[in-house]
């Protein structure tokens, strides 16, 4: 992403970080930099579980995961229910806190994760905590918003680019392969499909794919989240030592960070 914001002549700017996120926890709200007030049982906890995922994906190899011991156990039991136990996580809040933090990495409710499955996103060297530590990572934000370069990218496309044109079926042959969509035809050599994989099996393949791959993509949940913007005259937060990000397990609005412009004005939270 560093390297396509160069190349089409956008700039990066990291997301403001600094000051305390609020934590609404059984209708309180708190302040904390780094780790959440959840006492030390939830904290022990929280560290614990994120140790033990940790510890695990570490064990499986990252190219071929089918072959990590006890492959067929861990895939069979999802990320939601290993969370949910008490032998795994002590701490009913550590064990809410994980559950948001796992919904917004996937996109989706860690019961339709399957542990094995979610051991592919803890393989880095930082670990999960990587993902939810502030201290660890930075993130950056495009500047101008990163549905501007995807518009770059497409007008580097020119007339090669074919919108409202989904793809219906596609047919190979040992001379290459048609594409139809709703508007035209595509021949080429060879094809990629790039759809979420759940729209990929509704295409229609010709010859028909595996009957594996067929029930894979299928069976495959898609994600399942809302963005919302809310936009104020100034940040105000940052005058009140808060960095904008808010967390708040169980709520409609799990998570809250702080998205305004380089130059601080307007107030932009994305929730």
């Amino acid at each position: 992403m560093f390297a396509l914001c160069r190349e089409h002549g956008l700039d990066v700017y990291p997301q403001y970080d600094q000051g305390d996120t609020v934590f609404h926890l059984d209708g309180m709200n708190s302040r904390y930099r780094r780790y959440p007030k959840i006492g030390l049982l939830g904290l022990a906890s929280l560290g614990l579980a994120f140790w033990r995922l940790d510890r695990m994906a570490k064990r499986m190899p990252i190219a071929e995961p089918w072959k990590t011991s006890g492959a067929r156990e861990l895939d069979a039991q999802t990320l939601g229910a290993w969370i949910g136990s008490r032998w795994n996580v002590p701490s009913t809040a550590a064990q809410r806190l994980l559950r948001t933090t796992m919904s917004l990495l996937f996109s989706v409710d860690p019961d339709e994760v399957s542990l094995l499955g979610s051991f592919v996103l803890g393989y880095s060297e930082q670990g999960f905590e990587y993902y939810v530590d502030s201290t660890i990572t930075e993130t950056h934000l495009v500047d101008g918003g990163v549905p501007e370069l995807a518009l770059r990218l497409g007008a580097r496309l020119g007339p090669a680019l074919h919108l409202s044109s989904p793809v219906r079926s596609i047919k190979q042959s040992n001379a290459g392969v048609e594409v139809f969509s709703d508007r035209l035809t595509i021949e080429a050599r060879r094809v990629i499909v790039a759809t979420p994989p759940f729209l990929a099996g509704r295409i229609e393949y010709d010859p028909p794919l595996p009957e594996s791959r067929t029930q894979l993509v299928r069976r495959m949940v898609s994600g399942a989240i809302i963005r919302g913007i809310t936009i104020y005259d100034e940040p105000f937060w940052r005058y009140d030592g808060l960095s904008g990000m808010s967390v708040a397990p169980g709520s409609p609005v799990p998570v809250a960070i702080d998205q305004s412009p380089r130059s601080g004005s307007p107030g932009i939270l994305s929730s």
